[in-house]
């Protein structure tokens, strides 16, 4: 149920019924739910950008792994502080979490897990500058995707290899992976990931020069984050459509759109929306 309204844009909502959950677990005298339920609460928090939160979240929870020496949720805990690691800018933390996680996750035979922890190290790997590693990653983690009809994962993943693919210049390779990860969200009915998505498919437009169908998906992706009232996500997408309100000729809207989002009170992701900000006002010019 905590998932349920988090897609749905109920954080509130999705709190309080993980903290339910928890103490339930704890009046019941049953750690493996207690396990479950602190795992789920540091993903909410690590996806709202509450680092500190939700690394608490997961160590309290990575104890509780180890007493009951369950390998396979350890091994998906030690991948869900790597990535906090990577996002605080620890990559070596990160790289070494990673690894441990992986051994475990292949040990245990875990294949969600080590498709989810190969996507990850594929994204470390990537903003290492390693192409060639974090590619092999994401195809693997593709296959695994696929093998146990993990759509969202598949969806991801296929979004991470756009990516790749628009750092190479195949541009034609990204648009499509880009609009098959778009698909497979509207297919899950993933109204956040769709949003998301469609920002990656729109700024993939608007670079081959297809300003028209670049602010069609990006108006559709913005109304997906709308209504799921993703604050961070919209930032980030907000700034990829001023950069195709300039190209298109609308400098006055796109400097308007940027002043909007550094009016944003809920963007969270500061680093990566102070990046992306950044990169939009190199292109639009002075605000």
């Amino acid at each position: 149920m905590g998932e349920h309204h988090y897609k749905r844009g109920r954080v509130d909502a999705a709190r309080g019924c993980l903290a339910r959950a928890f103490q339930l677990a704890v009046e019941l005298g049953l750690p493996a739910l207690q396990c479950i339920a602190l795992n789920a609460m540091g993903t909410l928090e690590m996806r709202l950008g509450h680092a500190e939160s939700a690394q608490a979240a997961y160590r309290a929870a990575l104890a509780l792994a180890r007493g009951l020496a369950d390998e396979r949720r350890e091994g998906g805990l030690l991948g869900n502080l790597a990535i906090l690691a990577h996002e605080a800018g620890a990559e070596d933390e990160a790289h070494a979490l990673y690894e441990q996680a992986l051994a475990l996750t292949v040990r245990v035979h875990d294949r969600r897990w080590e498709g989810n922890t190969r996507c990850n190290l594929g994204l470390l790997q990537q903003d290492r500058g390693q192409s060639a590693a974090a590619e092999e990653q994401f195809r693997r983690s593709l296959a695994i995707a696929r093998e146990l009809g993990h759509a969202m994962l598949e969806a991801t993943v296929l979004c991470n290899l756009g990516i790749l693919a628009e750092a190479r210049g195949d541009l034609a390779d990204a648009s499509l992976h880009h609009a098959q990860a778009v698909e497979v969200a509207q297919r899950l009915g993933d109204r956040r990931a769709e949003g998301q998505f469609r920002g990656y498919l729109g700024a993939c437009h608007a670079k081959c020069g297809r300003i028209e169908e670049a602010a069609q998906e990006l108006a559709a992706g913005e109304a997906a984050l709308r209504e799921v009232a993703d604050e961070a996500s919209l930032g980030l997408l907000l700034c990829q459509r001023a950069v195709v309100e300039h190209l298109g000729g609308r400098s006055a809207a796109a400097r308007a759109t940027l002043h909007d989002v550094r009016r944003q009170p809920g963007a969270t992701v500061p680093g990566e929306l102070r990046r992306a900000l950044e990169l939009a006002e190199k292109a639009v010019g002075p605000l």
